[in-house]
C-alpha cells in the first residue's frame, strides 16, 4: 500500500464526488485521477522516471495537489517548496538534493532564482495543466512502492544554520494519515479549508492529504484575507478549518456573524495556542478549537480530541499507542511526570534521516527516539503541554527562522563585516517574535538600512527579513 494506491482506491469508491474546490471550479475525484494521469504522461514525455527528485515551486491551488499526487504516481520523490522562497534558500536546498526537475510557473521562479547555481531542468505547470490540447489520458498504472519507498523530501530548519530535509516515506504518511483520520473522528462529508502554504507539512498533511485520501472535499483558497476566508467558508460549508493561532485570532476578529453554522470544529498548530486566545476564539467563533503538535521530521502526531477528552491549554494526547512520547534531561535520562524536559517521540511517522546529512541524523536520534528540541511537560493523563524552544529559531506566525542562516546570508554583504540576529518579543494576546539585526559595518564602507533589507529580499524569504537593523562601525558606536 502507497499514497497513490490509496488515493486510487478513494477514487473508485467516490467518483462523482467533489475532490476539490478552486476559485469557484468544482473537480470531482474521477476527474482529478484523470489531470493526475495527464500530467504524469507529459512528465514522462520529458524524461521523468521512477525515482527521480521533483521540486514543486507553486503557489497554493489544484495545481499543487495534481502535480504532488502525478510524482507520486511515477514512482517518484516530491521536494515540496514554498513560492516565497528566494535565491539563497534554493541554492542551498538545491545543492542538498539536487532535484532534476523544478515544477514552476516561469515569472515566480525567475523572479526568486536570478543567477541562480543549479541544473535543474524546470517545467512549467502551465504545460503541465494545459488538458485541451487533445486526450492524452492512458490507464497509467501505478508505480510500485513498497510502505518504506521515499515519497518526499521536506525541508525544515532546526539551528543548524541551513534547512534540512526529512526524507518520508509513503509509510510515514499513511500511518500518520490513518491515525489522523480516526483520531480527529472525520467524516467522508467533511469539506475541509486549510488557508497555509501547501509546502509545509501541517497543510500538506491536514490540508491536502487527509481530506483527499478520506474521501472528503478540499477547499483551497489562494487568499488569507479573513474576510475572503469567512465568505469561502459560508459559500462551500465549510466543517473543518485548519490553521495557525494569528490567523484564528484574525478571523476572530472580523467575524460579525458570531458563528459560522456549517463549522463543527477548528485545529490549531504551527505555534502554541495560548489559553487566553483559545476562550476567546471559541467565545467569538462559538465553534470548538483543538490544538495539535507535530514536526516535519514526525508530521502531525498528536492532537486534542474534538468534543472528547481534551485539555485547552494542552497539545494534545497520542492518538495511536504505537506513538510514544517521553520528557527526557539532557542526559537522556526520563523525567517523571509533571517535570519539564526535552519532548522526545518514537512513532512510525517518524522520517529515515535528514537527506545527505549524516551528522545531523546521528545528533537528531536517540536510540531510536526523535529530539525534538521543543521544551515540554506531560501530565498524569498524557497530555503533553509546551514549554518553549530548545533548538536556536524562532517561530514567526508558525514559520521557522533560523537566526544562524540569517547572519550567514548578510555576511555575504561585501559591506557588512559581521552582523547578530536576535529576536524581540511584541507583548499581546498572541506574543510575536520581531527580528533584529545588529550589524557591523566594514570601516570603510558606507550601508544603508534600505541597501541591506534590499539584500536580504533578494535572497531570503520575506517574512525573514529583519524588522528592526541597527548599523555600526567598530569603536564609533550606531550608525542608523
Amino acid at each position: 500500500m502507497n499514497i497513490v494506491s490509496l488515493l486510487y482506491q478513494t477514487v473508485k469508491k467516490f467518483p462523482g464526488k467533489t475532490a476539490v474546490i478552486f476559485k469557484g471550479k468544482k473537480i470531482e475525484y474521477s476527474s482529478l485521477w484523470q489531470n493526475i494521469q495527464n500530467i504524469l504522461n507529459r512528465l514522462k514525455l520529458i524524461g521523468f522516471q521512477k525515482d527521480c527528485k521533483v521540486a514543486l515551486f507553486l503557489p497554493d491551488g489544484v495545481e499543487f495537489v495534481l502535480c504532488f499526487y502525478a510524482i507520486l504516481m511515477g514512482g517518484g520523490i516530491v521536494i515540496p517548496l514554498a513560492s516565497y522562497l528566494k535565491k539563497y534558500e534554493i541554492n542551498t536546498i538545491f545543492g542538498n538534493c539536487n532535484p532534476r526537475f523544478v515544477i514552476s510557473q516561469l515569472d515566480i521562479w525567475e523572479k526568486a532564482t536570478p543567477d541562480r547555481e543549479f541544473d535543474a531542468r524546470v517545467i512549467s505547470v502551465t504545460y503541465l495543466m494545459d488538458m485541451d490540447k487533445g486526450n492524452e489520458t492512458c490507464n497509467e498504472k501505478i508505480e510500485h512502492c513498497r510502505s518504506d519507498s521515499l515519497a518526499s523530501i521536506n525541508y525544515t530548519y532546526t539551528g543548524t544554520g541551513y534547512p534540512l530535509g526529512a526524507e518520508l516515506t509513503h509509510g510515514n504518511y499513511l500511518y500518520g494519515l490513518i491515525g489522523l483520520i480516526r483520531h480527529l473522528r472525520l467524516k467522508k462529508g467533511d469539506i475541509f479549508l486549510a488557508p497555509l502554504p501547501m509546502a509545509h507539512i501541517y497543510s500538506l498533511t491536514l490540508g491536502n492529504l487527509v481530506p483527499i485520501l478520506n474521501g472528503s472535499t478540499l477547499v483551497i483558497s489562494d487568499s488569507h484575507f479573513p474576510n475572503t476566508l469567512i465568505s469561502l467558508i459560508e459559500n462551500n460549508n465549510v466543517s473543518i478549518l485548519i490553521s495557525v493561532p494569528s490567523l484564528f485570532a484574525l478571523l476572530n476578529r472580523a467575524n460579525t456573524n458570531n458563528r459560522i453554522n456549517s463549522l463543527r470544529f477548528m485545529i490549531s498548530g504551527g505555534e502554541y495556542l495560548p489559553p487566553g486566545l483559545y476562550f476567546d476564539i471559541i467565545k467569538g467563533l462559538k465553534t470548538p478549537l483543538v490544538q495539535g503538535y507535530g514536526l516535519t521530521e514526525c508530521m502531525p502526531i498528536i492532537c486534542n480530541v474534538p468534543g472528547g477528552p481534551g485539555k485547552p491549554e494542552s497539545l494534545g494526547i497520542p492518538g495511536r499507542k504505537d506513538i510514544l512520547v517521553k520528557i527526557i534531561n539532557p542526559e537522556m535520562k526520563s523525567l517523571e511526570t509533571g517535570k519539564v524536559g526535552e519532548i522526545i517521540i518514537k512513532s512510525p511517522t517518524t522520517m529515515k534521516r535528514y537527506h545527505n546529512r549524516p551528522e545531523e541524523t546521528k545528533n537528531t536520534f536517540h536510540n531510536g527516539w526523535l529530539k525534538t528540541g521543543d521544551l515540554g511537560r506531560i501530565d498524569h493523563e498524557g497530555f503533553l503541554f509546551f514549554f518553549g524552544l530548545k533548538k536556536k529559531i524562532y517561530n514567526l506566525s508558525g514559520l521557522k527562522v533560523d537566526p544562524f542562516e540569517l547572519e550567514t546570508v548578510g555576511k555575504l554583504h561585501p559591506k557588512v563585516k559581521d552582523i547578530k540576529i536576535s529576536a524581540e518579543t511584541i507583548e499581546g494576546i498572541l506574543p510575536k517574535k520581531a527580528l533584529a539585526a545588529d550589524v557591523l559595518i566594514n570601516d570603510n564602507a558606507t550601508l544603508e538600512e534600505k541597501e541591506l533589507r534590499e539584500f536580504y529580499k533578494s535572497n531570503i524569504a520575506l517574512y525573514k527579513v529583519p524588522k528592526y537593523i541597527k548599523l555600526r562601525k567598530q569603536n564609533s558606536g550606531m550608525v542608523k
